[in-house]
């Protein structure tokens, strides 16, 4: 899929913290390659093998398995590359593969069946049909949460957290797992405005399917789902039929084999299928609901499910973005349908083409972005290769509506409320115009992207088909910017010019503080150590303000380390994470010590120079102390987040 955004600045030293605590989003649905990616487009199956083992050899991924259909054929089910890398087994079309988040579909397709036969509808309150399920939304009483906002990421929900994402044996319920850890699931926003991707939404739809059909969620995809598309292979569990034919998960090295996680959402994330199930599976989409002769699901059913309803865009008419359980989107010109997923050594993608009547299926058993990135890349240009784009014509729209939209807009949903306070300073957009041409740019850096008018207030990115960006007049007199494309993604409000750079400013003078205080350091500590400071005596003024600064640092340091492996660093207590949440606690203490250590130094004999700096650093310090503390990182213990 394209670039759906555009990542922000990280220049920000002590904004490194939340970077990797985003991490957590690693069951993410829209996965990125961040390479650039092959533009050939192979002729036949034999060079599209060929060059599918050169983007594994070129990325250390061991194996792939492929689906590659049309309506009425399995063009190649198979595999390239090795499942097993100790032993030299080789991936087939019934080797297993972790899909992750395409299980998501699952879910939707089972709402959906209920829902055509009377059972619950999309529009039922959650409330309503799972009332023991704890979740908070202030706006209840007027705009419930209901079924379709679970399953279109529109409730506001956080995305799970830390302890969720830990959370989960084989034999874990999903009440056990909604019971688990109810603090991630409050509205942020009026449900039904925003899309912000959250994985307990699903699990929660999931358990609603249990209490409407009397049996486990898992029962009730293989009978009305694996079953009758002929998945034979496909299980939400490990059992020994699926450990044997399941090809092991590797690090980004390709080599170092990662365990097998049990999670305990397993609606949102937990299916194992071959390229034969999944090429039953998307040709199940292609004929609309068909299987042989049986109709599984109604051609309306499958429309509602590839297009977003509940999202302030959608209801503009904007087609593009997150349906139900199902991503519309475009790719090389053309409007794809479909879902991605990742788990901790596995990454897949499936998308298909309803008009054209093709679509595939792409699995990996590594966490190489750029191998699923580049490979899904080639198989989608293969199939499209012998048929046209139609991409819609100009819209002309005055320019004086242009000019209108014109300006900052600041990011309004974070997936991870954690990284709330990053996106204020490093996730702004600015819309420009020049001429008559109206482009949109990553404020802090990037290259603008221009937005061609499809209509007064919608827009497309170059070569998209369909309109993916609107502006749309919100309720407070501000301008909400919904986009799901490759110039703009995610949610915006517009800000002013002065609010965009006070923020900048005040960010970048804390930062220089801080900065110097480590650079001065470099002078005054060797003549301290040396004995040729004269006002070593009041050595505090000048060492707390520094120290405040190096644990700081220190605790960014725990966080990138952390990384590599983020969920069971950080999801308990280990080193890493007591140790940031120490480290994080030690560096407030200091700060604050400092400023009134340095307060009280006003009426000393030193050099005045000297404690105008420190005064200036603890002051930089302090603020820092006091952002941080207000948007939860202060005292912030990851393994019970």
């Amino acid at each position: 899929m394209p670039r759906y955004q555009k990542p922000a600045s990280r220049s920000v030293g002590f904004i490194a913290v939340p970077v990797a605590l985003s991490i957590l989003a690693c069951s993410a649905g829209e996965l990125r390659g961040d390479q650039q990616q092959p533009d050939e487009s192979p002729e036949n199956l034999e060079e599209l093998r060929q060059s599918v083992q050169a983007i594994l050899d070129a990325t250390n991924t061991p194996g792939v398995g492929i689906a590659l259909v049309t309506r009425d054929s399995v063009i190649w089910a198979g595999g390239v590359g090795t499942a097993d890398v100790a032993a030299g087994k080789p991936v087939t079309g019934e080797t297993l593969f972790r899909i992750g988040s395409a299980s998501k579909s699952f879910v939707s397709l089972s709402i959906l069946w209920l829902q055509e036969r009377g059972l619950l509808s999309l529009n039922d309150r959650v409330r309503g049909r799972a009332p023991e399920i704890a979740f908070e939304n202030p706006w209840e009483k007027e705009t419930p949460v209901r079924l379709a906002h679970l399953l279109e990421h529109t409730s506001g929900f956080d995305d799970i957290h830390l302890t969720e994402y830990m959370f989960g044996t084989p034999s874990t319920t999903l009440r056990g797992m909604l019971d688990n850890h109810p603090d991630s699931r409050t509205s942020r926003w009026e449900p039904g405005t925003h899309f912000s991707y959250c994985n307990s939404g699903p699990v929660l739809a999931a358990y609603v399917v249990e209490e409407v059909a009397g049996v486990p969620f898992e029962q009730f995809v293989q009978t009305h789902w694996f079953d009758p598309l002929q998945m034979k292979t496909a299980s939400y569990f490990l059992t020994e039929e699926v450990e044997e034919s399941l090809a092991k998960g590797y690090g980004r090295d390709g080599a170092t084999e990662q365990p097998y996680w049990h999670i305990g959402g397993r609606p949102s994330g937990a299916i194992n299928a071959s390229a034969l199930d999944m090429a039953g599976f998307v040709r199940f989409f292609l004929n609309r609901g068909a299987v042989g002769d049986s109709i599984l699901l109604s051609r309306a059913s499958l429309e509602r499910m590839e297009r977003p309803g509940t999202t302030l865009s959608a209801r503009e008419g904007v087609r593009a973005g997150y349906g139900l359980g199902n991503y519309t989107s475009s790719r090389d010109g053309f409007l794809f349908h479909g879902h991605d997923g990742g788990m901790n050594a596995y990454l897949a993608s499936y998308a298909y083409l309803p008009e054209e009547g093709v679509g595939f299926a792409v699995m990996i058993n590594s966490a190489s972005g750029r191998a699923i990135g580049d490979i899904r890349r080639l198989l989608q240009r293969f199939l499209i290769k012998d048929y046209e784009a139609r991409i819609p014509p100009r819209a002309n729209v005055p320019v004086e509506s242009l000019a209108s939209i014109t300006g900052y807009y600041e990011p309004i949903t974070p997936r991870v409320e954690l990284s709330r306070f990053l996106d204020r300073l490093a996730g702004f957009l600015k819309i420009e115009l020049s001429g008559e041409r109206l482009s949109a740019r990553a404020a802090v850096r990037g290259q603008p992207d221009e937005l061609i008018p499809v209509a007064e207030r919608q827009f497309r990115a170059e070569g998209e088909p369909i309109a993916t960006v609107a502006f749309i007049d919100g309720d407070d007199g501000r301008i909400v910017l919904q986009g799901f494309g490759s110039a703009v993604v995610g949610n915006y409000r517009s800000i002013s010019a002065a609010r965009v750079w006070l923020r900048w400013m005040a960010s970048i003078v804390c930062l220089a503080l801080m900065a110097s205080a480590v650079a001065f350091a470099l002078v005054w500590v060797p003549r301290t150590a040396l004995g040729r400071l004269k006002s070593a005596q009041h050595l505090s003024v000048r060492a707390l303000p520094l120290l405040a600064v190096l644990f700081l640092a220190a605790a960014a340091g725990f966080v990138f380390m952390a990384s590599a492996d983020p969920l069971p660093r950080l999801g308990r207590p280990t080193f890493y994470s007591v140790g940031f949440f120490l480290l994080m606690s030690v560096f407030a203490l200091l700060a604050l010590v400092g400023l009134i250590q340095t307060g009280r130094a006003w009426k000393w004999d030193m050099n005045r120079g000297v404690w105008f700096h420190s005064l200036l650093v603890s002051l930089a310090n302090a603020l820092v102390v006091l952002y941080l503390g207000y948007w939860g990182i202060i005292g912030l213990r990851p393994w019970a987040y």
